[in-house]
């Protein structure tokens, strides 16, 4: 279990992280990003097949603001408030009310709540940060940045838990992510950086 200090130097490593990646984004982002209207949550097209660098996945439907699916390797995941994943068998825990308030997303808007799964805690914040148009094998998106952090807050395995800094592109046309950058940092501080592109979308009812 995280004492109160570990916990503490998570959320000052995760505030200094979430500087960073936004420091790098607004970089990469224009002065002024394409005009969008605030973006409701949104439900992607049940059994459309999102391909992305390294995996695909396979919408099967939702409740309210979680998404289930079935990756390449028909394994269940879900979503929640679509930039959060969850364990399908065993969800989080959390304040619906928190998650809605992200909706629709718009300039500025940001939320704060902490998970729960059993005995262990994770702390989530999640911040629209601006449009972008974001070009990907799959097309040219109009998009919503949003960034998010999730830190452990009670954990069974301290010396091996990860903060988690993420920057995701949303695209209200399809309903769904593509784009996304993750920053993870375990506790000793080492970071590994990841970056996934959506490929391809293979709709049900698209002709072969």
């Amino acid at each position: 279990m995280l004492s109160r200090l570990s916990f503490l130097r998570a959320l000052a490593l995760a505030a200094g992280l979430a500087s960073t990646a936004a420091a790098q984004s607004s970089a990469r982002r224009p002065a002024s990003g394409p005009v969008l209207p605030p973006a409701p949550f949104a439900q992607p097209e049940v059994g459309a097949v999102f391909q992305y660098d390294g995996f695909a996945n396979r919408i099967l439907g939702g409740k309210g603001l979680v998404t289930r699916f079935v990756d390449d390797l028909n394994r269940d995941g879900s979503r929640f408030g679509i930039f959060f994943v969850d364990n399908a068998n065993a969800p989080l825990v959390y304040s619906k009310d928190a998650l809605t308030a992200l909706f629709p997303l718009s300039n500025g808007k940001r939320v704060r709540f902490v998970g729960t799964r059993g005995d262990l805690q994770w702390l989530y914040e999640a911040r629209v940060v601006g449009t972008e148009r974001a070009t990907t094998p799959a097309g040219s998106f109009d998009t919503w940045v949003v960034e998010t952090i999730e830190a452990p807050k009670r954990t069974a395995a301290p010396t091996t838990a990860v903060t988690i800094v993420s920057t995701f592109w949303y695209a209200p046309s399809v309903k769904n992510i593509v784009r996304l950058m993750t920053i993870s940092t375990n506790p000793s501080g080492e970071k590994q950086l990841r970056r996934v592109e959506l490929r391809s979308i293979t709709r049900p009812n698209a002709e072969p």
